[in-house]
């Protein structure tokens, strides 16, 4: 039995310590995922029990970031947005991506399913009021609930539908934050445990049967 929040626990401070050497600027999701690894093989994971970029038949040929023991294992999808400094990926945009990794990982089956995000306060912010606009449920502390009704996700803005496209699933996605854990300087590590969606289907939008990566 892995012990997921400390193991989350652990990566924030492998992150943070990065961060305080003056290194914030070179990390990026590969770093992270990295970090989790690492941390993983502290906690009694051998490396051959992992695997990256794995394909999951459930998400029309799209792949998972990281999974422990597949095919059945933990599944974890890792996100890392940075803001961007050309406007060229606006919020909505960011929003529907940080969304669309809860659909991804409720229609796999897994013994556990992850979704980490490491968030900065202004995006995080964002997020959980975007969520308040649109009927969706987010949870800003350990222990919250993050609630994604398939009618509010449908009804979401232009851009944040796009970057869901072919992730949108029926029913009502559910999730718990695990561990919130801060990282320093206005960035924080939110760890949610997804709950499996019952029945699932692989997810295809109007028209849309494009894998998600």
């Amino acid at each position: 039995m892995i012990d997921w929040l400390g193991v989350w626990a652990a990566v924030a401070a492998r992150v943070a310590a990065h961060r305080a050497a003056g290194r914030g600027h070179l990390l990026t999701e590969d770093s992270v995922r990295l970090e989790t690894v690492l941390v993983l093989e502290r906690f009694g994971v051998a490396p051959e029990r992992l695997a990256v970029e794995v394909l999951a038949p459930e998400l029309a040929g799209g792949k998972l970031d990281l999974v422990v023991d597949p095919p059945g294992g933990a599944v974890v999808e890792l996100k890392y947005p940075r803001d961007s400094h050309t406007g060229i990926s606006p919020d909505t945009m960011t929003f529907g991506e940080l969304l669309r990794d809860f659909l991804r990982v409720a229609v796999v089956p897994a013994g556990d399913r992850w979704v980490v995000q490491l968030l900065n306060e202004r995006l995080a912010r964002y997020v959980a009021g975007a969520c308040l606009r649109h009927g969706l449920g987010w949870a800003n502390a350990a222990g919250g609930t993050v609630t994604l009704p398939a009618p509010a996700l449908a009804a979401l803005p232009v851009t944040a539908g796009r970057a869901i496209g072919a992730a949108a699933v029926p029913g009502t996605v559910t999730a718990t934050c695990a561990v919130l854990e801060p990282i320093g300087d206005g960035l924080s590590l939110y760890a949610f445990r997804v709950d499996r969606l019952p029945a699932a289907e692989p997810a295809t939008g109007p028209g849309q049967a494009l894998p998600v990566d």
